[in-house]
């Protein structure tokens, strides 16, 4: 009974020390690709999927390597992949469509933009996407292609950036007038604003 009950805790501790190997490959992937370092966080990616084949986080996180890297031919059928299982995520939809749009396969960046802009993305970028999209029914040139996948990856950033912002945990020692601002926010009747 004892050899049973070892053998037990062992799988057991085995499982937790794979899943925590998971767990550290797929946040080193995301530390490197918000440093800029694509490659680095494509071999921490598929570190992550050689432990754990399903894990969708970390299929998107090579997806996007892939796309930071500039293989387009990759990156497609991993974002697909992503959609396939998530159909209402509207950023794999989006970078599907760019990277649609950087092979020059305007009708397919335009169906998957169009998607995505459906799907609750912020209002800046779906303007920005409606801006872009009656271009992609003229001939581009793949420097006017990759300005426009930048323009709309950027936007997405500095939206993702803004929700951290505002959702990051707060200092102790804020200044008076932030947190004042925060209240007149939340409560502008308080101050007799509209």
């Amino acid at each position: 009974m004892a050899g049973t009950d070892r053998r037990g805790v062992l799988t057991v501790v085995a499982a937790v020390l794979t899943l925590a190997g998971c767990a550290t490959a797929y946040l080193q992937g995301q530390s490197e690709l918000r440093g800029g370092r694509p490659a680095e966080a494509r071999r921490h990616f598929e570190e992550a999927l050689a432990i754990r084949p399903d894990r969708l986080d970390a299929l998107a996180g090579l997806a996007i390597a892939e796309y930071e890297l500039g293989n387009f031919d990759r990156a497609v059928p991993l974002f697909e992949r992503v959609v396939a299982r998530m159909p209402r995520n509207a950023e794999a939809r989006l970078y599907l469509g760019l990277a649609h749009l950087q092979r020059n396969e305007r009708n397919r960046a335009a169906a998957a933009m169009t998607e995505a802009r459906q799907l609750g993305l912020p209002p800046r970028t779906v303007a920005q996407i409606d801006r872009a999209l009656p271009l992609l029914d003229t001939e581009l040139s793949d420097a006017v292609r990759a300005f426009i996948a930048s323009s709309l990856e950027g936007d997405l950033e500095w939206a993702a950036q803004v929700h951290d912002a505002r959702t990051a945990p707060r200092a102790r020692l804020e200044p008076t007038w932030v947190i004042h601002s925060d209240w007149h926010a939340l409560f502008p009747h308080v101050h007799g604003v509209p």
